[in-house]
């Protein structure tokens, strides 16, 4: 597949879509709207974070859609609506023109398909629509029924420090957010709020986000196969790199 992507935007009074025109054609709101796609595709809801994520599957085409829900105390007053007085400050497109420029350098992401932004009085609601990594599972799964083995980890390790060496910040570098498929190979996703940095203390903090992720998550499962020395295993070949 190509790594070309052609950038169109799209309005509908006070809605308005960015997207891949040799993606998909011709986008409208019910592609972001899950009770739309409930009667018209194959639709999963996926996990219980911050976020609310199905997966998609219309027309042969394999997507991840999200919807912005917001985090942390404010969340339980304002559940998903947002200020912005540009739509290329909206973490929607902002978040898309990442993926688009970290995809048409090769680095391991979801191809960008669509954003979308709905806006009123400066507020707005936000989707994002992705491509499917097919074949793959996220790090914390893996390890919530077998090891990972050393080569995995290394390549973890080498995936996050190529991302750092193209001055990639990933806001919450986590075990959910790191996929393997079967052939080892590693992706990372859910760019929201990531940015293009110069080198900095930044990047140690990322992998430090990552270490206190494991460590939540085997407190938390009764079965979870991560052991301090696979930390050092990528700690060390992430040096080396």
């Amino acid at each position: 597949m190509t790594t070309s992507i052609i950038p169109r935007i799209t309005q509908n009074n006070n809605a308005y879509i960015l997207y891949d025109e040799s993606a998909i054609t011709n986008p409208d709101m019910d592609l972001f709207n899950p009770d739309w796609l409930n009667r018209h595709a194959e639709i999963i809801q996926i996990g219980t974070g911050r976020g609310s994520a199905w997966y998609v599957n219309l027309d042969q085409h394999q997507w991840v859609l999200r919807h912005y829900l917001r985090g942390g105390f404010i969340s339980r007053f304002i559940i998903d609506t947002y200020w912005s007085l540009s739509l290329n400050s909206s973490r929607s497109w902002h978040e898309w023109n990442l993926l688009k420029q970290l995809y048409t350098k090769g680095l391991p992401v979801p191809r960008p398909v669509a954003a979308c932004v709905k806006r009123r009085f400066g507020f707005y609601h936000a989707d994002i629509l992705v491509e499917k990594i097919a074949n793959t599972q996220t790090m914390a799964e893996i390890l919530g029924h077998r090891k990972l083995r050393s080569e995995e980890w290394e390549n973890i390790a080498a995936t996050i420090k190529k991302f750092h060496d193209h001055g990639v910040y990933h806001a919450d570098l986590n075990a959910n957010n790191i996929l393997l498929n079967e052939n080892k190979e590693v992706y990372i996703i859910d760019f929201d709020r990531g940015q293009i940095r110069k080198s900095g203390p930044w990047k140690a903090a990322n992998l430090i986000r990552l270490k206190r992720s494991l460590n939540k998550i085997r407190n938390s499962q009764k079965q979870f196969l991560y052991q301090n020395s696979d930390w050092k295993i990528l700690q060390s070949t992430y040096d080396k790199k």
